[in-house]
């Protein structure tokens, strides 16, 4: 009896051992929910076929965004301003902007910038106006700022500023 149970001592110790040494990895190497699946150029991570069901065990629904854009127009001559965001194409955010601007009295509203899925900032200084786009306000603002001081040799602030970011639809 005693050699039964130093027999199941060490092969659980054993067991012990080998786990320790090469943990389990169920998706090996592949993000939870995924499992390595076998293709023409190797090994891809696919998605659990059935894991993520949504209400009445459909599939759940994929996550789909639209893109926005925005323009910021100007007429030079008169320094109005127009300025279209979140609009779902380049073109509606450019007629938008264009119908702001004449709408103060610009006469020769022409486009200074366009943006998608990001913003946009306009900064002035020393009657001179420069437009900037980054993927987040500050980036933009401080772009449009350090144009605008570079060219002026002045200070600049932002005199406006948007961001047009993707809308989740689904």
């Amino acid at each position: 009896m005693k050699n039964i149970r130093s027999f199941t001592f060490a092969l659980a110790a054993f067991a012990v051992t080998v786990a320790m040494v090469n943990p389990a990895a169920a998706e090996q190497g592949c993000a939870d929910g995924y499992k390595p699946t076998p293709t023409q150029n190797g090994v891809e991570c696919r998605p659990v076929p059935g894991l993520y069901r949504g209400p009445g065990g459909n599939a759940a629904p994929q996550v789909r965004w639209e893109e926005r854009w925005g323009a910021i127009v100007m007429d030079a001559a008169s320094g109005m301003t127009g300025i279209g965001g979140s609009q779902p194409t380049e073109a509606d955010a450019i007629t938008a902007a264009t119908a702001m601007c004449q709408r103060k009295g610009g006469k020769n509203c022409r486009v200074d910038i366009t943006y998608s899925n990001q913003c946009g900032a306009l900064a002035w200084g020393s009657n001179h106006a420069v437009s900037a786009r980054g993927r987040t306000l500050e980036i933009a603002s401080k772009y449009a700022i350090d144009a605008c001081e570079k060219t002026t040799g002045k200070k600049c602030e932002v005199f406006f500023s948007d961001c047009s970011l993707p809308v989740r639809v689904q």
